[in-house]
């Protein structure tokens, strides 16, 4: 088993080693074509550093977390996992949908959903009630912060769109959807009314909703 965590290790070093932003790359030649400002470190299952450059020097680092999520997800879940996501209706036309964690629960997979809901009769929704009881966190996840940037929308088990929208403000402040398969909604709205022309990717849980 140990073996076998030193090739994934080492399969990984290319892609974990990148920290941006900084001093140029000086000393460093086994990535520096690679890495313009910045520095990286590798250590063997056991903990020993095996190899790194500028080391001791503070960057800000790269979003690599997302490499070792996806290692340990493989590892544990499997790679035929498939994430679920459950509807039920009552008589009253209510839709209730159970979340279990899909990280890719996005509009155009939505879109499908809707299709699907309509092709098995469903053709009236008055209520729609979310159960989120799948994931019970007692605490935030690690290092996220309370900003509008997309990378600190919380996780949860019915996340739509990574809990972020994606809008877009002209010159006249009108506030637009930015993605073709999300329609302009009115928390968009809210969300881009003062903010400068441009592009933006927005956590819309920011305010804890």
């Amino acid at each position: 088993m140990a073996d076998q965590g030193r090739k994934r290790i080492w399969i990984l070093v290319p892609l974990l080693a990148f920290f941006f932003a900084g001093q140029p790359v000086a000393g460093c030649p086994v990535f520096s074509s690679l890495i313009e400002r910045g520095g990286w470190g590798v250590a063997d299952p056991a903990g020993s550093l095996v190899g790194g450059c500028h080391l001791d020097t503070p960057f800000v680092p790269a979003s690599i977390i997302k490499l070792t999520t996806a290692l340990a997800a493989l590892e544990i879940l499997g790679p035929d996992f498939r994430f679920q996501t459950e509807f039920f209706t009552d008589r009253d036309h209510t839709l209730y949908i159970r979340g279990w964690g899909d990280p890719l629960l996005i509009s155009e997979a939505v879109a499908e959903i809707l299709r699907e809901l309509k092709g098995r009769g469903v053709a009236v929704i008055d209520e729609i009630v979310i159960d989120n009881s799948a994931f019970a966190l007692e605490k935030d996840v690690p290092g996220r912060g309370r900003s509008s940037n997309p990378y600190d929308a919380p996780i949860g088990p019915s996340s739509v769109n990574f809990n972020a929208v994606a809008i877009r403000v002209d010159g006249k402040r009108r506030v637009r959807s930015a993605e073709h398969f999300t329609p302009t909604l009115p928390i968009m709205r809210d969300l881009g009314r003062y903010r400068r022309p441009g592009r933006y990717r927005l956590n819309i849980c920011a305010t804890g909703a």
